[in-house]
């Protein structure tokens, strides 16, 4: 599976614009969780920050980000899959 340039930079930027949004218009503990999943993103930061945003108003572009991501890393995390 190849994960092209374009799907990765526009999924990583999304990924970015998103928690800039949190960075700005979060609390304090959600502002420390976004920039913890900017430095290390990875399942533990990325879960405790969606945890934390129920009712925020970023939560949406996170997700969304978060989807794009999912969707450029599609065929690697599901190709795989055996499918009856």
């Amino acid at each position: 599976m190849v994960i092209y340039d374009q799907d990765r930079f526009l999924a990583a930027s999304m990924y970015r614009v998103a928690l800039g949004q949190v960075i700005r218009l979060g609390d304090a503990n959600a502002q420390a969780l976004a920039e913890a999943a900017l430095a290390a993103p990875g399942p533990l930061t990325i879960r405790a920050l969606v945890a934390a945003g129920f009712g925020q108003p970023w939560l949406a572009s996170v997700r969304d980000a978060l989807a794009e991501v999912g969707i450029a890393g599609s065929d690697e995390v599901l190709g795989g899959m055996d499918v009856e």
